[in-house]
């Protein structure tokens, strides 16, 4: 009988391998502080000229503020982080979640599953979204706050 070369086990240790390896720099890129997040997320993300829906409205988008956020997440600064866009720590905790349940589902060889996101949790995600572009674009049309710093 042929021996099988990718088994499913193997890959599964594999991915389990570059999962750890991504969570320990990500680990120590939140510890260390180290203010090379601006490098670490490229400009690549943000489109020439900034968010298209500000600079044709000039208002805020729903997800204005998000990269700056999740920069902000990396430096280790989660209350920092919300101010500019609320989704961003929310999203990752629920990844956190999602992803140390999946590890617990393949230590334990299934007996315990892993943990599913819940319609109700991806509307939160929604509203949050929601929130954020009422409260940046009311701050800025009412006040001339500028929450996001764009």
């Amino acid at each position: 009988m042929k021996k099988e070369h990718g088994s499913k086990r193997e890959l599964t240790g594999r991915l389990l391998g570059v999962a750890l390896y991504f969570i320990v720099f990500i680990i120590a890129v939140s510890f260390l502080r180290v203010e090379l997040a601006e490098d670490f997320m490229p400009a690549v993300l943000t489109p020439p000229g900034g968010c298209v829906f500000r600079s044709l409205t000039g208002y805020y988008c729903p997800a204005c503020g998000g990269t700056r956020s999740f920069r902000i997440f990396l430096m280790g600064q989660p209350l920092q982080s919300v101010l500019k866009h609320p989704a961003v720590l929310y999203m990752a905790f629920l990844c956190w979640i999602w992803f140390l349940s999946f590890l617990v589902e393949k230590i334990s060889k299934g007996r315990l599953k892993r943990y599913r996101i819940k319609a109700w949790q991806f509307y939160v995600l929604i509203g949050l979204f929601f929130l954020h572009f009422l409260l940046a674009n009311a701050l800025l049309l009412f006040f001339g706050v500028d929450m996001i710093g764009a």
